[in-house]
């Protein structure tokens, strides 16, 4: 059980093997993304693994960050407004 949502983020610095490619030069290629996240789950007592695949033509969009969709009730009671989980917003990349 989550008790809030996740953004995972690949922070681009020298480090990267992101570092030298554009964002053009990704989607001209239709480059494509795999994301493998591996957890433990302590009910069943073992390692759980998610992966997901992104093309960069249709799934990636540049210069956006995802909106809140965790927030707090008056009560202080945590909520998540499932209708906002793919919602999302530019920002300014200059």
């Amino acid at each position: 059980m989550l008790v809030t949502s996740w953004t995972l983020v690949h922070h681009i610095n020298d480090e990267s093997p992101l570092q030298t490619l554009s964002f053009e030069f990704l989607k001209e290629r239709n480059a494509e993304l795999v994301i493998q996240v591996d957890g433990y789950d302590e009910t069943y007592n073992q390692q759980v693994t998610s992966r997901s695949s992104y093309l960069f033509r249709e799934n990636v969009i540049y210069g956006a960050k995802f909106d809140r969709a965790f927030v707090h009730a008056e009560s202080g009671t945590p909520l998540m407004d499932f209708s906002k989980l793919s919602n999302y917003s530019k920002v300014d990349l200059d």
